[in-house]
């Protein structure tokens, strides 16, 4: 499914964090931790786009999840799952 990572990241914006993991493991399965990361922050400009003021927040976990990517030896996938959950939580 080519909208599983929207799914995924619509799971975590709704604060079902366990299940949004759950999801992005299938993710794991077939896509690129990059790519996953890219529509998930897409998903939250669009929140943003919206009025969605929890929107500021996830762009910022969102951010900050990018440069540990792009900085860190941590397993993308690891970074996008904690990512997710933090998004849970807000």
């Amino acid at each position: 499914d080519r909208f599983l990572a929207f799914k995924v990241f619509d799971e975590a914006f709704a604060g079902r964090g366990t299940r949004a993991v759950k999801m992005c493991e299938e993710l794991e399965q077939t896509s690129d931790a990059y790519l996953t990361m890219g529509a998930f922050v897409s998903q939250a400009g669009k929140k943003l786009e919206v009025g969605r003021p929890k929107a500021i927040n996830v762009i910022r976990i969102l951010a900050k999840a990018d440069l540990d990517m792009k900085s860190t030896a941590v397993d993308g996938w690891k970074i996008l799952k904690i990512a997710l959950l933090k998004i849970a939580s807000k």
